[in-house]
């Protein structure tokens, strides 16, 4: 049964303190909303308790049920929904779903959860980025450890699959989507689309009026299955379609995963996955732990594991009272920090009533490096008033190094004093990266902004992951701003990085020739309407196997190969074809494409180009080629005939990643650019160094002067969004507006976006719908 959009509710409703943004998803059972917790200043997820198969929404938008059996029906389910979304509220886990409140309104029910942000288990396999033994184990071990607290309540999933794990940077995997009062009352055949997810779910889960048969075992089956389709690429055989094959004496249609994937994982892993998997629900591992002993070791440091339960609740659960407290949540979720304790007094004043962190990012091990005890007191202090609940110290660089090296403390966040005796924070850095650490960096010091800056630059050039810097004293308010990132700075500052890998030379030789190359696409908006004005295509390699791999690593060897020509050749088509295919969508936006300097020395590119887009069905003026900087440098023959050319014929033409190269003024003398992007390091750090910030007013007042489009990369939040806004840049890209979407994804963007569905900000995050 479809929801009905009179069934939703609209953007700006307000349930006691939370403001709906937008529609996040619906099921059998429930609707997800985007929402904003107005006393907390955050945004969160909430689902109402809405089956619509017995209910509507009438005057004031009252849930109403239909006859007598649905009104049963619906408060048998309202009852369960409460009741265990108030048993969800107990769980602190890193790897589980928080809910964070419960309350009645409507004349239904509404459970607030945390909003996950990352990509799904169906996103990772649809990518083959799950390819080893580890990578298996990263999703599953930490994901068993969850269960594990959820079985101990007495408490079971019912519905793991894919699509319900989360895979976060740096956070490990979370399991989302509990599927609240999900089973029908004995009968209801007819519901059982609804609450049974096929390839997914146990046979035992399709009997609905028996769930004592249900248990551990049940969620043992689900995760097995889910693996088995992240090895194999499929989902096994529906557990219905093996029940009957067993009732008629058939063969069991399941291939076993030590058939479909030998060799390309461990056999021991392989038998961990085919025991969940076996038919009868009494011959599975009938506990997490039994099972968890059949997989292999798993070498992965995993988060710690947080497992508090708040006064109140614990008190509630001993009465049998409403166990969720009808106000907001606090900061630190109940939860007890463990800190080192406070080893000298601070000033009270700077960590009093601080804003409100995110405090799915303070569940990390936190370190803090400075040799003032002073200092370390006071941002120790601050983060645990925050909400985190793992701070460690040292007091020295020496100290953070003995630390790296011991498994079981590697932090995940660290916040790095520069000015440090012995071995500075400028040498600290080196050693990270020597080491590989990649864990996100806050750097502090007493010492003016450039000497931030400089750092900042350096950690970058070394592949380390920066959140911000600060100036002494740490305050509250700045910590939040730099923690809020911590979704959108992956290693290295960059968004579309990816891991190189190895290829030889015939395999990129036979991956050109074989179409190995896939686009995504990042919308480009207007700052001052947000209107979509068009998307810039970004090339994902795929490689024989299907690895992922980052272009920019292997054109230098394209190029030298005399391949730049047939690797730009599939580039345009691409990219073109997906622009004509938004116009035939009735989506008329720009693409643009990045060129190589060695592609440009091509005499009819402009010919060539214009052939393209008129097979596509798209004009030149639909087209914007972007051409780094730091490309001219290499190629100083650049013909700028061809450049001229192509404006000519209408197409535009756009400076990349503008102020990293030594010839900016020269080339913009020369070439008829129509628009200049300003690039994303400079953005990134404009709301912290003056110097960037500079940099930006004097690009914008460059662009206007000139008359081109002034182009903002990387605005990765509102505080960036707001800075450029407020500079006059014309439009904006970057993980504030959305991530790299596929093509045949911009057009349902675009429209969510322009009815204000995407929130701003929150475009490169899958919420727990």
């Amino acid at each position: 049964m479809r929801l009905k959009s009179d069934d939703v509710l609209p953007p700006g409703f307000r349930l006691h303190w939370y403001q709906v943004q937008s529609l996040l998803g619906d099921g059998g059972f429930g609707i997800t909303y985007l929402a904003r917790d107005t006393n907390l200043n955050q945004l969160v997820a909430i689902k109402e308790y809405f089956p619509k198969s017995v209910v509507s929404r009438g005057e004031g938008h009252e849930v109403v049920p239909g006859d007598a059996s649905d009104e049963e029906f619906f408060r048998w389910g309202l009852k369960r929904f409460l009741d265990e979304a108030r048993l969800l509220a107990r769980f602190r886990h890193p790897n589980i779903v928080r809910v964070l409140s419960v309350f009645e309104c409507l004349g239904t029910a509404f459970m607030v959860m945390e909003l996950a942000r990352g990509k799904s288990l169906s996103d990772a396999i649809r990518s083959h980025s799950i390819v080893t033994d580890d990578q298996v184990l990263d999703v599953c071990i930490p994901l068993l450890d969850g269960l594990a607290m959820v079985h101990e309540a007495g408490f079971i999933h019912r519905d793991i699959k894919p699509n319900n794990i989360l895979l976060r940077p740096g956070l490990g995997p979370v399991l989302i989507d509990f599927g609240s009062a999900r089973r029908p009352r004995p009968g209801m055949s007819s519901e059982l689309t609804a609450i049974v997810s096929r390839g997914y779910a146990p046979f035992e889960q399709y009997d609905a009026g028996n769930e004592q048969r249900q248990g551990p075992w049940s969620d043992i089956y689900g995760l097995a299955a889910t693996l088995y389709h992240a090895i194999t690429g499929g989902a096994p055989v529906d557990a219905m379609t093996r029940g009957m094959c067993h009732l008629n004496g058939d063969p069991d249609p399941f291939v076993p995963a030590t058939r479909c994937a030998p060799g390309r994982f461990s056999s021991t892993l392989l038998g961990a996955v085919d025991r969940g998997l076996v038919f009868r629900a009494g011959d599975r591992p009938r506990s997490v732990g039994e099972w968890r002993e059949m997989f292999p070791a798993h070498s992965a440091v995993r988060p710690p594991h947080v497992d508090v339960s708040t006064e109140a609740l614990d008190r509630a659960a001993e009465t049998n009272v409403d166990a969720v407290p009808r106000a907001a949540p606090m900061a630190d979720g109940g939860a007890a920090a463990t800190a080192p304790p406070i080893d000298e007094p601070g000033d009270e004043s700077t960590v009093r009533n601080p804003v409100v962190a995110d405090t799915d990012h303070l569940r990390r091990r936190i370190l803090v490096v400075d040799d003032e005890r002073a200092a370390r007191t006071l941002t120790t202090r601050i983060l645990t008033n925050l909400g985190a609940t793992h701070v460690d110290t040292a007091g020295s660089a020496e100290e953070a190094l003995a630390r790296l090296d011991d498994a079981r403390a590697v932090p995940e966040l660290m916040v790095c004093d520069l000015e440090m005796p012995g071995m500075d924070g400028i040498q600290f850095l080196r050693h990270l990266a020597e080491r590989s650490v990649h864990a996100p960096l806050i750097l502090v010091a007493d010492g003016d902004e450039r000497l931030l800056g400089a750092a900042r630059h350096l950690a970058s050039v070394h592949g380390l992951a920066i959140l911000g810097c600060m100036r002494k004293p740490v305050t509250p308010d700045r910590m939040v701003t730099l923690l809020s990132r911590l979704d959108v700075t992956p290693a290295g500052g960059r968004e579309d990085d990816r891991s190189p890998a190895h290829l030889g030379d015939a395999t990129l030789r036979d991956g050109i020739a074989g179409g190995e190359l896939d686009l995504v696409y990042l919308p480009t908006v207007s700052v001052k309407d947000r209107e979509l004005l068009g998307a810039e295509a970004l090339m994902r390699w795929r490689g024989a196997r299907g690895e992922g791999l980052d272009v920019a690593a292997v054109v230098k060897r394209v190029e030298a190969m005399g391949l730049a020509d047939a690797f730009t050749e599939q580039v345009l088509r691409k990219a073109l074809a997906q622009a004509g295919e938004w116009r035939a969508a009735g989506l008329p936006c720009s693409v643009s494409v990045n060129m190589f300097a060695a592609s440009l020395r091509r005499l009819d590119l402009p010919e060539h180009l214009v052939a393209v887009a008129e097979e596509e069905g798209v004009t030149p003026r639909d087209v914007i080629l972007e051409v780094d900087e730091v490309d001219f440098l290499a190629q100083r023959d650049v013909p700028l005939e061809i450049l001229a050319r192509l404006r000519l014929r209408g197409v535009g033409l756009a400076v990349d990643d503008f102020g990293t190269g030594s010839s900016t003024l020269d080339r913009l003398r020369h070439i008829p650019f129509t628009e200049i992007k300003v690039d994303r390091s400079f953005v990134a750090a404009a709301c912290e160094e003056r110097t960037a910030r500079v940099i930006l007013e004097s690009s914008v007042a460059l662009a206007r002067r000139l008359g081109l489009r002034a182009v903002a990369e990387g605005v990765a939040d509102e505080r960036t969004w707001d800075l450029v806004s407020r500079l006059g840049f014309d439009a904006a890209q970057g993980f504030h507006v959305s991530a790299p979407l596929p093509g045949d994804r911009l057009a349902e963007w675009s429209r969510d976006w322009s009815m204000g569905r995407v929130a701003p900000g929150e475009g490169a995050m899958r919420a727990s719908a």
